[in-house]
Order: C-alpha cells, then structure tokens, then sequence
C-alpha cells in the first residue's frame, strides 16, 4: 500500500530561537575547524553545511560534531 502524506505542520507560534543554524554557524566556527561523527574534517562552515545537507534526516538527528584538536 502506498503511504499517504502527512501534511506538514505550519508554526502556530513564533519560535523563541530566531537566529538559524547556517546564521549561526560561521558566527561560533572554531578557528581550528570541525570533525563530524563520520569521521570527515572540516575548515570552514560552507563545507560543513554542505556535508549536512547531504545526510538524511535520521543521520541528521544523531549527529556528533566535534571540535577539532591540533
């Protein structure tokens, strides 16, 4: 049986947390770049991003990412 879709949910109230993760981000970036839980480094927050669009939501939720030591 094919699955109907669920409509999506529009916001009833506004969200306490107004700054986004890609505004955020590049703000807090460390200077010495971030790991993912995969194990893949990062040097700037474009790639990063990148890299996180490209998971699925799933892996999204789950996701670890650590600063990187030098």
């Amino acid at each position: 049986m094919k699955k109907k879709k669920r409509t999506r949910k529009k916001g009833m109230f506004a969200p306490t947390n107004t700054v986004t993760f890609t505004k955020w981000l590049p703000d807090n970036f460390p200077v010495e770049g971030v790991m993912c839980g995969c194990g893949r480094h990062f040097k700037t927050p474009t790639s990063l991003l990148d890299h996180l669009r490209r998971k699925s939501a799933t892996a999204r939720k789950s996701l670890k990412l650590l600063k990187k030591n030098v």
